[in-house]
């Protein structure tokens, strides 16, 4: 998948995602959401070679969600175009530790942690009884076309 169309859908998920939770009121789900925001934040920024200006597991509330899902789009599509799957990024751990991988790993790591915490967010509202978001991929690629 090319960065770019990441980032559409990303932009796209999550800003359902985001006005599902607006009116939930759950706090386990918007803290979720908040990871899911600040883990693309984190790897985005390592990605374009800059360190991270976020915790992975963030306090914020909706409205910081909101202004981290605009962040969020402007720093990918920011992104060097010269990224490959094959490049390798060095980067320090959220513990400290040095470390690399390629941008295909980041890529997937990205991919399946998103689906992972929206799918835990679903099992949050689901169970207080409110209406779970589509926010699948192939949504989004049939809306698209």
């Amino acid at each position: 998948m090319e960065m770019e169309e990441f980032a559409a859908y990303q932009t796209w998920a999550n800003s359902i995602t985001l006005e599902v939770l607006r009116g939930a009121g759950i706090e386990e789900a918007n803290s979720a959401f908040a990871h899911v925001l600040a883990a693309n934040l984190v790897w985005g920024n390592r990605l374009a070679g800059k360190a991270p200006d976020c915790t992975v597991r963030p306090s914020w509330d909706l409205t910081a969600c909101e202004e981290a899902i605009t962040q969020i789009a402007n720093l990918y599509h920011s992104l060097p175009k010269d990224l490959r799957n094959e490049t390798v990024i060095e980067y320090t751990t959220s513990t400290g530790t040095a470390s690399s991988s390629t941008v295909a790993q980041i890529m997937r790591q990205l991919w399946v942690h998103n689906a992972y915490h929206r799918g835990e967010i679903a099992g949050y509202i689901r169970n207080s009884g409110g209406t779970v978001p589509d926010t699948d991929y192939i949504i989004f690629a049939r809306a698209a076309r």
